[in-house]
């Protein structure tokens, strides 16, 4: 996505911003300035956020044990949203290619 930010938007997002992962995220899943369609629903959105919060709070959490039956379940979730990801990012880019050659 990041990728995307700087080749087809022209306009990449900065990692100075501690909230750059969210940025890109919603970015990824809005049209872009007549230059492209979304790249991700706002259904995967919304799950890839969830995740990266989850990474987030656990990345910071210093000496907290993890609640396994939680990491079970967002593995399970983390396995779901890659697969709906790659399918998404194919049919974006077929699309792309379609309209202006390719990505």
């Amino acid at each position: 996505m990041e990728y995307l930010a700087k080749t087809v938007d022209k306009a990449a997002i900065g990692h100075g911003d501690g909230g750059w992962h969210a940025a890109l995220l919603k970015r990824m899943s809005n049209p872009y300035l007549d230059v492209r369609a979304p790249v991700i629903s706002g259904d995967l959105l919304n799950e890839l956020d969830r995740l990266r919060g989850f990474r987030h709070r656990e990345r910071t959490s210093y000496g907290k044990e993890l609640d396994g039956s939680i990491v079970v379940d967002r593995a399970r979730e983390m396995a779901r949203a890659a697969m709906i990801f790659k399918s998404e990012v194919e049919a974006f880019i077929l699309a792309q290619n379609d309209l202006n050659g390719d990505v």
